[in-house]
């Protein structure tokens, strides 16, 4: 096993952009619970912090498809860096507003933002597999390996962002996560030599014409 994924590495530039985007992954495990944490250790409320932790989720998932497209079209750092500097501006004003004790809706407001303002590091760390190898049975590796980090992410993120948010402070879980999220995209995004080019029009055609395919309606 070992073997076969190391094949994947004997490429130039796979090892750093996938370690990297391991990085910048972590704050996908981390970033809710660290919310909840914070808001139940700072006002004892459980319900407003489930309502502002799903309100980044809920961002997350209408904002993350349609950023997407616009990588696709200008590329990667381009996009991604501006995006985790918005993301890590609305984790420190949402630390502000829930420790100053500010209305509960600027909490819910800000934790949107900063879930929509999350960018699809996987995404991206696949779009370079498929730039950097051969042939698709390497690729389909590469996707293997991916998941099992995928998996890595979900394992270590929680129990990190509560180790640090119960024994350092409460928000230290929340401030980890945008860490993780800049310096790991940063460090991502600037390997400029594996960033795919921006699709043409052709490709960007072709993969709206998938999208809307009927194996992927529900």
């Amino acid at each position: 096993m070992f073997k076969k994924y190391g094949q994947l590495f004997s490429y130039p530039g796979t090892a750093g952009f996938s370690a990297t985007g391991l990085i910048a992954r972590m704050p996908i495990s981390m970033t809710s619970i660290s919310l909840i944490l914070l808001i139940s250790a700072t006002t004892g409320e459980y319900a407003i912090a489930g309502v502002v932790s799903a309100s980044a989720t809920l961002a997350t998932a209408i904002a993350m498809p349609q950023f997407a497209r616009i990588i696709d079209r200008r590329g990667q750092a381009k996009v991604a860096r501006p995006l985790v500097l918005i993301n890590a501006t609305a984790i420190a004003l949402a630390i502000v507003a829930i420790t100053g004790g500010w209305p509960h809706w600027t909490w819910v407001a800000l934790a949107a933002v900063a879930g929509g303002a999350a960018p699809s590091i996987g995404a991206m760390v696949r779009a370079r597999w498929i730039h950097t190898l051969p042939d698709k049975a390497l690729q389909q590796r590469a996707f293997s390996w991916e998941s099992s980090l995928d998996e890595v992410v979900f394992i270590l993120g929680p129990p990190l962002a509560t180790i640090l948010a119960t024994t350092v402070v409460p928000y230290a879980g929340s401030i980890a996560a945008a860490l993780l999220l800049v310096v790991g995209t940063f460090l991502f995004t600037g390997q400029r030599r594996t960033e795919p080019p921006p699709a043409t029009g052709t490709e960007r055609i072709a993969s709206h014409r998938l999208l809307r395919g009927p194996m992927l309606i529900v």
